[in-house]
């Protein structure tokens, strides 16, 4: 039987644990693309290894999972507008792209002392596979066919367009 400590060890994948940074270096599903069908429609929430997340599908119909925090006053993106290519913030309407790059500041002249980089939300890479929504956290990591490389075959008598959502 496993100590406390080692099944936390095991168990935890908050960011800064052992788990957590093996399980940021690969591809993880974490929602189907159907919960984001609509372009320019309601985010989404999203939880996954202890970190939040705000998932959206732009103008052009990609999908992007940002951090859901305004950088200027906290606000949370959730409440914002998904809009024009990326997420408005409803306090005091900063956007920002798919990426996380800030986008656009209403009366930029207030805030001279913004840097668009420090005001960046911080992204993670995202990709699709038969409706099913990945991120990897690791910026450096390859693309997801690669990763699934021969899933396609493994899955050839299930289709995936049959497939129910339980919970």
């Amino acid at each position: 039987m496993l100590s406390q400590a080692d099944n936390d060890i095991l168990t935890r994948t908050d960011p800064g644990t052992q788990m957590g940074s093996l399980f940021r270096r690969f591809w993880i599903p974490v929602l189907l693309a159907e919960e984001v069908a609509v372009p320019d429609g309601p985010q989404v929430r999203v939880k996954v290894m202890g970190e939040e997340l705000l998932a959206f599908r732009d103008t052009e119909g990609r999908v992007g999972l940002i951090e859901p925090r305004c950088p200027h006053r906290g606000a949370n993106l959730f409440f914002g507008r998904n809009e024009q290519c990326g997420i408005r913030c409803a306090f005091h309407g900063w956007a920002w792209n798919l990426d996380g790059s800030l986008k656009e500041i209403p009366c930029q002249w207030d805030f001279p002392s913004v840097d668009e980089a420090t005001a960046a939300l911080p992204e993670a890479l995202v990709d699709t596979w038969h409706g099913f929504v990945f991120i990897n956290p690791d910026r450096a990591a390859g693309p997801l066919h690669e990763h699934l490389a021969g899933l396609d075959e493994h899955f050839a008598k299930y289709p995936f367009e049959k497939r129910v959502k339980v919970a």
